[in-house]
C-alpha cells in the first residue's frame, strides 16, 4: 500500500497519517479537506505529503474517512464510484448503521 488518502486530517485522521508514515516511511499520504487552511497546516506539520481532491482517489490504495458520520454517509457513495476496483475504503466513524445503509446497494 503506497498511496493513502486521508479525508479529514484533524486529530484522528492526522494521527493515523503520522502512524502510517512512521510504520512505512515510503507511503505517500494525501490529504483531503473542505478547508485549504487545514491542508496547509497538515503539510506544515508533516501529517500529509500532498494535497488532493475527491477526484484523485482513483489512484488510492487506501482511503481513510475521518469525518463526521453524517458527512461520511453523504460522501461514501460518490467515493465508491471513483475508487479503483482494488482500492480499500475504511472509516473511523463511531457508528456504522447509517453508513452501511447508505451503500448497501452500491456495487462496490
Amino acid at each position: 500500500m503506497k498511496n493513502i488518502y486521508v479525508i479529514g486530517v484533524g486529530l484522528i485522521g492526522g494521527s493515523l497519517a503520522l502512524e502510517l508514515k512512521r510504520l512505512d516511511p515510503t507511503v505517500m499520504i494525501y490529504g483531503i479537506s473542505r478547508k485549504e487552511s487545514t491542508l496547509d497546516e497538515a503539510l506544515a506539520l508533516n501529517l500529509i505529503d500532498r494535497k488532493a481532491t475527491i477526484d484523485d482517489v482513483v489512484n488510492a490504495d487506501l482511503v481513510i474517512l475521518s469525518i463526521p458520520v453524517d458527512a461520511t454517509v453523504k460522501l461514501l457513495p460518490t467515493l465508491l464510484d471513483k475508487i479503483s476496483e482494488t482500492g480499500l475504503v475504511v472509516d473511523v466513524g463511531s457508528t456504522k448503521e447509517a453508513i452501511c445503509k447508505a451503500v448497501e446497494h452500491h456495487p462496490k
